[in-house]
């Protein structure tokens, strides 16, 4: 008997030590992956320069955190018809769902890292956190989907290594977060397809889909597009079992975070669902081409009347370019190796039906996601967050590819020699990133910050009391540098006065940086202030390489005529001499200040 129940147990135990043995391997081959990815990491943030919207998104963390409230120190003028200032000048963060900020300014203020011109390291790491979860739940997505073997690592490979997600992992942006979520949301979403059986959805796997669709939700506001196609799917995939589709929603948007949420919108906005994206619709048109109307305190009509003067015509045209930008990047972005593949995917039928539903849906909400995001930003903003989609087309990608293999019946050789060549081709771009030698960064391109803390003594007090504000053309880096509330340049002298009404605080100081030689020349809300900028700043390059006495003779003999817009404006302001010049010396940032100032020596005004 005692061998009998040896010879039963043989294969149980053989088949659990195979198991572990997978599971062991997949494991140190993830760990083998974030490895790569904190090197590139290490290599790559320590000396790398955030984009203007990565400061933007670390500021706004960070002003949270110390408020202890949603805010942010970048004021649009334009969203002061919708919120009020706070007291300290900032105002309510209405631009940026809640989760990445709010878990980016703990992780700061864990650190001891949220100081003037800190967090960024902090926050990428965020990222970098967030990606290893997005890897994990992609090897448990494909280990659900298609089974064990060796398709869920080599997904985790080409999703780590084949497109944009290892540069994505390592920079300050929701999307790797929003990445992760939605991999997980599909993983909950799989067990309640329960069509063409005889049972209900679970109950707790729809509660689980709603808590997870609701985070991702506090992490994009695009994600709010989604939900149409989400219960259409649960309508379908459940047999009409209403139980889960309420379930689902309850749970998205009637949990605490998020109806804390809502509520917190409703109190500071008067709409629950409101968020600054929503004032981009007519904004990147040839009528309001750039950030022009974030620059204005009121909109110059109303969306309706833009849209019966023939703004529908303008969306169109926005929409088509929006989506021929996508046509033509979403296949680098996604991996020219592994694109293809995925679209061939979908052509095709797979055994299982489920997986061929959950195909269905996540190309539904692709699009859903490409035509809503067309509407509102431009392409190259959008295109990071559809990297979200790339875990499920890399399993899908993968798995057609083996099957395709194994349906030549080629020889074990030739099967690994072909598999190895294709994951070797598709890899390279992210494998490239990892050896490629250190590349040394650019510099910061203003030097200002660094005048602005040390040779004038308005910005510590600034910091200090919060009694008022600056306008700069690069509102998202001075706050970032500074931590103080800056406000986008206003578009003539009067926005700019009702710009100081709202805040209900004196706009103290002027800075104008060489970015606006380089801004959208569309934008004719900085038209007037880049004609200044060229203006002074030509006369003081020049001035830089003379002696100091020569430097004062010429520029209090020199007379400057400002444009009509901002001439009332910048009259009442001194121009702070000598200027900020940058390295090379080609161009000088002006910083104006209301007053006289114990270092400022004016040029003459008419």
């Amino acid at each position: 008997m005692t061998t009998n129940i040896t010879a039963a147990e043989s294969p149980a135990t053989a088949r659990a030590a195979t198991s572990f043995e997978r599971l062991v391997s997949g494991l140190l081959f993830l760990l083998f992956l974030v490895g790569g990815c904190y090197l590139h990491f290490s290599r790559n943030v320590a000396s790398g320069r955030l984009s203007p919207e990565s400061m933007e998104i670390v500021q706004a963390a960070r002003s949270t955190v110390n408020t202890r409230r949603l805010s942010t120190n970048v004021v649009r003028p334009l969203v002061l018809r919708h919120v009020a200032a706070r007291p300290d000048g900032s105002v309510p963060d209405i631009e940026h769902a809640p989760l990445y900020p709010v878990l980016a300014g703990t992780a700061m203020k864990l650190a001891d890292s949220n100081g003037p011109g800190q967090g960024d390291r902090v926050t990428a790491f965020l990222s970098l956190a967030c990606f290893a979860v997005s890897l994990g739940a992609c090897y448990l997505l494909a280990l659900r989907l298609f089974g064990s073997g060796g398709a869920p690592l080599l997904a985790c490979t080409l999703y780590a290594f084949g497109a944009n997600a290892l540069t994505l992992a390592v920079t300050v942006h929701p999307a790797t977060m929003a990445t992760a979520l939605f991999t997980l949301l599909l993983l909950a979403l799989h067990p309640l397809d329960v069509k063409g059986t005889a049972r209900r959805a679970p109950a707790l796997w729809a509660v689980g889909a709603g808590a997870l669709f609701g985070l991702l939700f506090l992490t994009l506001y695009s994600a709010l597009v989604l939900v149409v196609p989400l219960v259409w799917y649960l309508f379908v995939v459940t047999k009409r079992d209403y139980r889960a589709v309420l379930l689902f929603l309850g749970m998205a948007f009637l949990n605490p975070l998020t109806l804390a949420y809502l509520l917190r919108n409703a109190q500071v906005a008067g709409n629950p669902f409101f968020n600054a994206r929503l004032l981009e619709f007519m904004m990147h048109t040839n009528w309001y081409p750039a950030d022009s109307l974030y620059r204005a305190t009121n909109l110059p009509g109303g969306v309706l009347e833009f849209l019966a003067q023939g703004g529908m015509a303008e969306i169109g045209r926005k929409l088509a370019v929006n989506l021929l930008g996508y046509y033509q990047q979403i296949p680098f972005a996604f991996g020219v190796f592994l694109l293809p593949l995925a679209l061939v995917a979908s052509l095709t039928r797979f055994t299982s039906p489920s997986v061929n539903r959950m195909r269905t849906l996540v190309w539904a909400l692709l699009g859903v996601q490409v035509l809503a995001l067309s509407l509102f930003v431009p392409y190259t903003e959008g295109l990071p967050i559809l990297l979200m989609y790339l875990p499920f087309a890399a399993i899908i990608a993968t798995v057609f590819f083996l099957n395709y293999l194994r349906a030549r019946n080629l020889p074990p050789f030739y099967l690994r020699l072909a598999t190895s060549a294709w994951v070797i081709l598709a890899c390279i771009p992210g494998v490239a990133q990892l050896v490629a030698p250190d590349r040394q960064m650019d510099a910061p391109p203003y030097s200002v910050y660094n005048a602005l803390n040390t040779t004038t003594p308005q910005v510590p007090a600034m910091r200090a009391a919060r009694d008022a504000v600056i306008a700069s053309d690069v509102p998202r880096e001075i706050a970032y540098h500074l931590d103080v509330p800056v406000v986008w340049l206003p578009m003539n002298s009067d926005e700019f006065l009702a710009v100081s009404e709202r805040l209900g605080k004196p706009i103290s100081g002027i800075v104008l940086t060489r970015a606006l030689g380089t801004a959208d020349t569309a934008d004719f809300a900085l038209t007037p202030w880049r004609a200044t900028f060229s203006r002074l700043s030509a006369v003081l390059v020049t001035a830089i390489h003379l002696d100091r006495p020569t430097q004062i003779s010429l520029l209090q003999k020199t007379r400057v005529y400002y444009p009509p817009e901002i001439n009332e404006v910048l009259r009442s302001f001194q121009l702070q001499v000598p200027a900020v010049m940058e390295e090379d010396g080609s161009a000088a940032s002006l910083i104006f200040w209301r007053g006289a100032s114990p270092v400022a020596e004016t040029v003459r005004t008419e």
